[in-house]
């Protein structure tokens, strides 16, 4: 038994020393030059494909709300953009909503209060004004022979959202990648963070038996 430990001690000395040794390389085997990559044609990569300075985009877009349960969350926009310089844009953008309520809404009329929630207005148009900011433009391979170019752009948008005959505030912040398919032809993919006022349908009352709320008696929220 005091063998094995004479063992144990040792080979955990040995561990110890191990772990303590510096490994170092001579001046001469480390590499001192850097080969740029072989390209079939490296002037394709340079070469700015796409510019946007002075320029004018029109544009369509289809996007939906992720925090309205009532009325429909989607919504078609027509936009323009103008681009002053390679990375700076506005856009303005009119928006306009589906129609009608979710499903979830039309649950409420099947219960005992019969909620309507169809006496309250949902979103049915807006517009916004936002300012872009372009932080990368490169390109993006598809395969070894589709090479498009691309561009990354931070968005602040502010705007207004009409409820019936309320034009209600929102701003936020996204981002936007874009993929040119042509020089004037791009596929955008977009995502943004807004605070947003809405008519609150739940601040009156929508029971069938009542009368119809005044769109008055509606409060706004945040």
């Amino acid at each position: 038994m005091a063998q094995n430990k004479w063992i144990l001690l040792a080979v955990m000395c040995f561990s110890v020393a191990s772990a303590a040794v510096d490994i170092s390389f001579l001046q001469e085997e480390l590499p001192n030059e850097a080969f740029p990559p072989k390209l079939d044609s490296p002037q394709a990569v340079i070469t700015r494909i796409v510019s946007v300075e002075n320029r004018f985009e029109p544009h369509i877009s289809y996007g939906f709300l992720l925090d309205e349960p009532f009325y429909q969350n989607s919504f078609l926009a027509a936009g323009l953009t103008y681009s002053w310089t390679e990375m700076d844009s506005a856009t303005l953008r009119l928006l306009s909503w589906s129609k009608g309520l979710t499903d979830y809404a039309n649950q409420f009329s099947k219960t005992a209060a019969n909620l309507q929630f169809g006496r309250a207005s949902g979103p049915e148009s807006g517009v916004t004004l936002a300012y872009n900011s372009r932080l990368l433009y490169g390109k993006v391979s598809f395969s070894k022979g589709l090479v498009r170019p691309a561009a990354l752009a931070v968005i602040y948008e502010a705007g207004m959202i009409k409820y019936g005959s309320r034009a209600l505030p929102l701003a936020g912040i996204g981002v936007l990648n874009s993929v040119y398919l042509t020089k004037k032809l791009s596929f955008d993919i977009g995502l943004r963070l807004f605070y947003r006022m809405y008519l609150d349908p739940l601040s009156a009352d929508l029971r069938s038996a009542s009368a119809a709320p005044a769109e008055s008696s509606f409060r706004n929220k945040a």
